[in-house]
């Protein structure tokens, strides 16, 4: 999971990428041609602490970077937060001149990083212990207080769009040519606006709470679902009857259509996402059935996999790529930007953040203790590396979580084989996984955009039950040991609707990398380094710049299950 808040609505250019030659090769004549792959060789590495300084390592602009623990939270301001707005509105109304305005706009972005820092942090504390109440209350409070900083961000660009001098501002040096086209009359986020998006943002905190109630119940008991499918089921009506008010306040048709426009900013529409869950419900199912049905679960995963473990698993892995991934790796570690020990009291899940005002991501890990911790660690810290490297990255969804699955690919193909933890296990683990994330998330998406479509009579708990219920049983969910209530369980039907789908995108993309590596060595670590540390932030752009095949391609779901069958092997 991804947790990222809206960056500034500032001018961000994007990095001028080159297109990698010798990516754009036929893959699956390539998977053809292999009778049976040969892993990549990869030599051990010693499990020592590397101590060369950071700025030798070509990475002297993070030397400052501060460790979590002299991150400090406080409680933003937000009177003064008023005041700097007030003053700039005021100062548009009869400028001086557009470095008057630039100079007091500037203030005005200093105090919204810092408070979506001090957001995050309280978040970060937060999760790391449910049952805190000081960090309850204050995630909650910079939860009600955030779309209120929108608006007022949103307010200071509405007045410098009518300042009288507009076109000093578009200059080059302050915002750009064309930056304020959209709020020449009038920002979006209205007093009604703001009101329905910080009601959201208390029901998810209400979400929270709920969690941690639930932590009291063995997770996915008959208790555990009896007691939460109610309270969680009504909560998640509730969030949906709010969405929906708030595409149509917007002039959207559906919340689907507004999600991926105005949260996404997807290059491709939700009619295109809904032929392609079809065309996997019809390619990938009855494989996933047969992987299900075959006991193959029951020694999938590697137990008693520490903490430790996933340090020097991933630490190995960095090594290999080497530079700047393995610095990025070492600045994680010796920042303590990460945290990675199992605790009931923990949020259950896995997110990485970027904390603006410091410069440094963060990955929150709760490990359930088996070899999937070490590829849910490496999938976290590709996030890390690309907000690192990015200075927080302005790619969307489905371009960010390509480098966080990407990392777990390669991570497959980067390990030596000296480690605790079984690798020939784990690439199988990661290809049966990779089933299970078209599968199951193209299911849980095509929930999403079902329960979304609904009229507010058809919204009840039953019906969001029953919707499920169909859903996964098409999607061969009743091939496992499966609860029909576990949608109380998936987390971004209440915290980021309509996220889920850019899991499945970039996990083909992803994958991807792993078949380049698995064809011609090196030449998917090589994409990977070259596009990291910048590249087109929408995705089917993305996709054309590296030379990758489109996921929505219909012959490129053909490839997947050839892949996937040559690792899994007979099952």
């Amino acid at each position: 999971m991804r947790k990222k808040y809206l960056i500034r609505l500032a001018a961000l250019l994007c990095a001028v990428c080159l297109l990698l030659t010798g990516c754009s090769s036929d893959l699956r004549a390539a998977l053809e041609r292999l009778t049976k792959w040969d892993w990549p060789s990869v030599e051990a590495t010693e499990e020592t602490e590397e101590t060369e300084p950071l700025e030798e390592r070509g990475l002297s602009r993070y030397k400052n970077v501060p460790s979590f623990d002299e991150m400090l939270y406080s409680r933003p301001d937000m009177e003064e937060f008023q005041s700097m707005v007030s003053d700039l509105v005021e100062a548009a109304k009869a400028p001086k001149s557009a470095r008057q305005l630039a100079d007091l706009c500037l203030d005005v972005y200093d105090f919204y990083d810092e408070f979506y820092t001090m957001y995050s942090l309280a978040d970060i504390h937060y999760s790391l212990d449910l049952t805190d109440p000081y960090y309850k209350e204050e995630y909650a409070y910079c939860a009600e207080q955030s779309a209120i900083v929108d608006q007022g961000l949103e307010k200071c660009y509405v007045a410098l769009a009518n300042s009288g001098i507009v076109d000093e501002l578009e200059a080059d040096q302050y915002f750009g040519e064309g930056f304020f086209d959209s709020y020449l009359e009038g920002g979006a986020m209205d007093e009604e606006l703001t009101g329905m998006m910080t009601r959201e943002s208390t029901l998810v905190s209400e979400f929270y709470a709920l969690q941690s109630e639930l932590a009291a119940y063995e997770y996915y008991s008959d208790e555990y679902f009896e007691a939460g499918v109610q309270p969680l089921g009504e909560l998640l009506v509730e969030l949906v009857t709010l969405r929906q008010q708030m595409a149509a306040y917007m002039g959207y048709d559906t919340y689907s259509q507004f999600a991926f426009e105005y949260f996404y900013e997807r290059d491709y529409d939700p009619g295109q996402a809904d032929a392609y869950l079809l065309r996997i419900q019809e390619e990938l199912v009855p494989m996933y059935r047969e992987l299900n049905e075959s006991g193959f679960w029951r020694t999938a995963y590697q137990e008693n996999i520490s903490s430790r473990d996933c340090q020097v698993f991933l630490r190995d892995v960095t090594k290999t790529l080497g530079d700047p991934i393995r610095s990025a790796y070492r600045l994680m570690e010796t920042r303590d930007l990460f945290d990675l020990e199992r605790s009931a009291s923990k949020y259950s899940g896995s997110f990485e953040v970027y904390l603006t005002s410091f410069g440094a991501p963060y990955v929150f890990v709760n490990p359930t203790g088996d070899s999937y911790d070490v590829l849910t660690f490496a999938h976290e810290f590709g996030h890390f590396a690309n907000d690192l490297f990015c200075g927080g990255t302005y790619v969307t969804t489905d371009v960010a979580e390509f480098f966080s699955q990407g990392m777990e690919y390669l991570s497959l193909c980067c390990a030596s084989r000296d480690l605790s933890v079984d690798l020939e296990q784990l690439r199988r683990l990661k290809m049966a996984d990779s089933l299970n994330t078209y599968v199951e998330q193209s299911a849980y998406a095509l929930f999403e955009d079902r329960i979304y479509s609904m009229s507010p009579e058809e919204l009840t708990v039953e019906n969001l039950a029953e919707t499920y219920r169909e859903i996964c049983l098409d999607y061969g969910f009743d091939s496992w040991n499966w609860d029909e209530r576990d949608f109380i369980t998936i987390n971004h039907f209440f915290t980021s609707p309509f996220y889920i789908f850019s899991y499945v995108t970039s996990n083909d993309a992803a994958m991807q990398l792993f078949e380049m590596e698995m064809a011609e060595p090196g030449s998917g670590r090589e994409l990977y380094g070259e596009y990291v540390t910048g590249c087109s932030p929408y995705f089917m752009e993305f996709m054309e710049e590296t030379g990758l095949q489109s996921p929505f391609d219909p012959e490129r779901l053909i490839a997947v299950r050839e892949t996937i069958q040559n690792v899994l092997g007979d099952l």
